[in-house]
């Protein structure tokens, strides 16, 4: 993608779960200069004016999830950023299931103890990090970027 390469952005988030009362706790992206975590209390806000920077936004499962808890959480977004979800890229080709499942099936291994982490495990870290285990939010943050590495894949 060396034409989109600056203009172009792995996002990935985390909530405190599914429900009605969950909410959004962080937002990772991965651009050209490395990665942003973006966090609830912290600068989560700033989210919305540095997504207009990118033109290509790619997720896994992002139309199904990751944008509508941004839209219900944040209001509007840009709506002229192409996007691209790779879970259905991937349904194309017959690869179905959760990311950690089509990475095991190619025979993509993290090769990292996080790589065992669940969604459930995620809101476990940020409640730790909110109740002041200094670890957590890195241990949290840690997860993300793998996530979207994986993706390019």
């Amino acid at each position: 993608m060396p034409d989109f390469e600056n203009e172009t952005e792995f996002l990935d988030i985390e909530t405190t779960g599914l429900g009605s009362d969950s909410y959004l706790t962080m937002c990772g992206i991965l651009d050209s200069s490395g990665f942003k975590a973006y966090v609830r209390g912290d600068n989560l806000d700033q989210l919305v004016e540095d997504l207009h920077e990118y033109k290509l936004v790619v997720t896994f499962n992002g139309i199904s999830f990751d944008v509508p808890w941004l839209r219900r959480e944040l209001g509007p977004l840009r709506e002229n950023a192409a996007h691209v979800d790779l879970m259905h890229v991937l349904r194309t080709v017959g690869l179905r299931g959760g990311l950690k499942k089509i990475q095991k099936t190619v025979g993509l291994d993290r090769g990292d103890d996080l790589s065992q982490l669940t969604g459930r495990d995620a809101v476990n870290l940020w409640n730790m990090a909110q109740n002041g285990e200094p670890n957590a939010l890195k241990r949290l943050f840690a997860t993300t970027p793998k996530t979207l590495l994986h993706s390019l894949v």
